[in-house]
Order: structure tokens, then sequence, then C-alpha cells
């Protein structure tokens, strides 16, 4: 498999799209983009390797390693593209997991937040409230 398809793969898998990669990367989606046609790993910067692995919460060297992750097989007359992946390897499986386990925490997080920030306007209302009904007996 050529490189570039490995990367632009890899990218698809975790379900990033070319400009957020390219953010992290500090380079313009064009000039990611024509990264992943590259045919060759050693037209690519071992810094953006290092960077992409760090992106991806995974070792520079599985990204270089030809056997990392999947075997992509064409199938024709395949509803998804004519591709699938077939063998994922258990730590992207790991990572995933780690991901969603994340992902869950954080929305915990957000609910708790919520909850607090619905408290006080609740208590906002109910001082307004008070201070409402002690302007009107001061004005009568």
């Amino acid at each position: 498999m050529q490189f570039g398809t490995k990367i632009k793969k890899i990218r698809e898998m975790f379900g990033y799209k070319q400009d957020v990669v390219a953010h992290h990367l500090g380079i313009h989606q064009t000039t990611y983009s024509r990264m992943e046609k590259v045919k060759k790993k050693d037209k690519i910067d071992p810094d953006v390797v290092d960077k992409l692995a760090e992106l991806y919460n995974i070792s520079p060297d599985d990204i270089l390693n030809e056997k990392f992750v999947f075997n992509i097989q064409e199938q024709k007359g395949s509803n998804s593209n004519g591709l699938t992946i077939n063998n994922a390897s258990e730590k992207v499986v790991a990572l995933y997991e780690e991901k969603i386990e994340n992902l869950e925490a954080r929305i915990k997080r957000q609910e708790a937040r919520l909850e607090r920030q619905e408290a006080r306007i609740k208590a906002q209302d109910e001082l307004i409230g008070t201070l409402q009904s002690q302007l009107a007996k001061q004005v009568y």
C-alpha cells in the first residue's frame, strides 16, 4: 500500500477531516492532501510522522509499519465505496474504547456543569423575585 494511502486510511479510521489533521500538523489542508498522495514514506518528514502518531495516540512505528491496523480489500459492487476494513488490531479497538470512555466522562462533566448553572439561575431568579417584591412594597 502506498504510504499516502495508508495515512489517509488511518485518518479516516479515526474519523478526522483533512483540515483537522493539517491544523494539528501546522500546515495548510492542501499540503496535507498532497501528503496523502505520496507513494513512499521516505518522502515524508519524520517530524510529521511523529505529530501524526501523537494525534492518533499511536507510535510512529505503527504508522510506518506495513502491517499496522488493517487489511484493506477492494470489493466490487460494495455500498461502502468498495472498501472494507478487516482485522482491526486490538490496539485500535483499545484506542476507540479509551476515546469512548473519555467522551463519556466529558459528557458527565458537562452535565454536572449544566446542573450547577441551572441551580445558579434558579437561585438568581428567586433572588430577583424577592428583590422585586421588596421594591414593590417600598414603592407603594
